[in-house]
């Protein structure tokens, strides 16, 4: 199936160098293939990767990667989230939202920490909050 994926992947390149990065070596829970297009609401407790599209809300607790290909659009409530493709929409984040090279990003960000790699592209406002403070929402939503 090309929509959940519960094998542990190695994801190299992720650093440029081959080397898994501490925040991506956790399990992946949840992956979008890029024939993948999803509308709707996804929530889940684990690491994550978008290679295809979705549009709609995600919450996650955890990790989610936007790969090369993929393109999300809507509202995304977060811990971690690390863009390489397409972002459209609402960012909230209760960790640290990382902008790669190749990333774009249309809309707001509210988090504690933005990274931007040279040639990342931001478009819209950013709001840094103290650490932790959308993490509430996200785990108070993720209980109901």
């Amino acid at each position: 199936m090309d929509i959940l994926w519960r094998k542990r992947v190695p994801m190299k390149g992720e650093d440029g160098g081959g080397k898994v990065p501490d925040i991506i070596k956790e399990e992946l829970s949840a992956f979008v293939g890029v024939s993948v297009h999803i509308n709707g609401k996804i929530q889940l407790n684990g690491l994550a990767r978008i290679d295809g599209k979705m549009e709609g809300e995600i919450l996650s607790t955890e990790t989610v990667i936007v790969g090369e290909s993929g393109e999300l659009k809507g509202q995304i409530k977060v811990n971690n989230l690390i863009i390489k493709g397409r972002v459209e929409g609402e960012i909230y984040s209760s960790g640290k939202v990382e902008i790669r090279s190749k990333g774009q990003v249309f809309g707001s960000i509210v988090t504690p920490t933005l990274i931007m790699e040279e040639g990342a592209f931001f478009e819209g406002n950013c709001s840094m909050q103290a650490s932790g403070s959308p993490e509430r929402s996200i785990n108070k939503t993720l209980d109901s």
